[in-house]
């Protein structure tokens, strides 16, 4: 059974996620609109989710791993 700071690792990693789907659909809209600005400002925007997402995965389990949960 998870425990609730797993829990909430969980949630922020699925937030996270959302955000970079949000995110890749936009760009998509942009690519198919030859918005390049807009391509290149969302690329960024999704650098730093997937910064985001490493930390929030590292932090999941690196919990698990120690607390065995």
């Amino acid at each position: 059974m998870a425990c609730e700071k797993q829990n909430e690792l969980r949630n922020a990693a699925h937030q996270i996620l959302e955000r970079i789907a949000s995110l890749a659909r936009e760009q998509v809209e942009a690519m198919e609109a030859r918005d390049d600005d807009r391509l290149m400002a969302i690329d960024k925007q999704l650098e730093t989710e997937f910064g985001a997402k490493e930390r929030a995965f590292g932090a999941l389990f690196e919990h698990r791993k120690e607390h065995d949960c």
